[in-house]
């Protein structure tokens, strides 16, 4: 992974609107980040579902499969009208780290495109938690919320688990989804409590 990272790098920063500020640095941050994430092998199996809900550009999908986790998926969640710059730079660098074809885009709430029951493992950064600072029950931010943790909940398996970041998210969102009206209970876990190495 040493040799492979600065490859990448290199090829990633010759994209011409690529942000300044993600040069090797960051970017190499993330890797080492999802690997000490999902070496956890008392969590993972190589078996494990695992969809990455707002994946960005797929990093935590590379390093996945690095730590060979082949049956992990990305959905980047698009919460505004008016992203012609970033999603054309996001698919550009998922084509360089090879996982352009496991990633889908979606808009923020309706249904989303898997069977019932999929996934062993839903991560997240705050893309779950979108809209919940200023949601409110009857309005917009609120339903288009509870759509997503319905269609989230739907896709995962009767024993499977979120695995959230960052921790302050969890009681909150352990809240909001009492609200609401669901099939099955979700087990919410703390993403920093699985990373090995710290």
């Amino acid at each position: 992974m040493g040799q492979l990272i600065p490859e990448l790098v290199k090829e990633i920063n010759q994209i011409e609107v690529y942000p300044k500020n993600h040069r090797f640095k960051q970017l190499e941050s993330f890797i080492i980040f999802w690997s000490k994430v999902f070496s956890n092998e008392e969590i993972f199996k190589e078996s494990d579902y695992i969809l990455d809900f707002g994946c960005a550009s797929g990093f935590s999908i590379f390093t996945g499969q690095l730590c060979g986790l082949d049956n992990i998926y990305g959905l980047e969640v698009d919460f505004s009208d008016n992203n012609e710059y970033f999603y054309p730079l996001m698919r550009r660098v998922s084509e360089i780290i090879g996982v352009n074809n496991k990633i889908k885009l979606y808009k923020g709430y309706g249904e989303l495109p898997f069977e019932d029951n999929t996934f062993d493992y839903i991560i997240s950064n705050d893309a779950i938690t979108k809209d919940m600072s200023e949601g409110q029950e009857g309005r917009a931010e609120f339903e288009r919320m509870a759509i997503r943790i319905h269609e989230l909940n739907r896709i995962t398996k009767p024993d499977g688990q979120w695995i959230i970041r960052p921790p302050k998210h969890i009681t909150e969102l352990n809240n909001y989804i009492s609200k609401l009206k669901l099939d099955s209970e979700i087990n919410i876990v703390n993403m920093k409590s699985l990373v090995r190495g710290d």
